[in-house]
């Protein structure tokens, strides 16, 4: 990744998915909804947007993993 930046079209298996996460969850990022990011960066300004629907069925892995890293579910509906 070129600084923290992905592709947002980006095909990413569910382990780099993982990893993904456990990175910014590790570097005290803050998962935020998009309402979040309109209201504007706070003092820390370290914060991850998260968006993804395949319509195939495997939004639920991406959800599992979100939970077991403790994303609040209000980032990634």
């Amino acid at each position: 990744m070129a600084g923290h930046e992905a592709d947002p079209q980006q095909r990413i298996a569910v382990r780099a998915f993982e990893r993904f996460v456990a990175y910014f969850v590790a570097h005290s990022y803050a998962f935020v909804a998009p309402a979040g990011m309109l209201r504007g960066p706070g003092p820390a300004g370290k914060y991850a947007l998260l968006t993804f629907g395949d319509g195939c069925g495997t939004d639920r892995l991406a959800l599992n993993i979100l939970r077991r890293w403790g994303v609040p579910r209000a980032c990634y509906c």
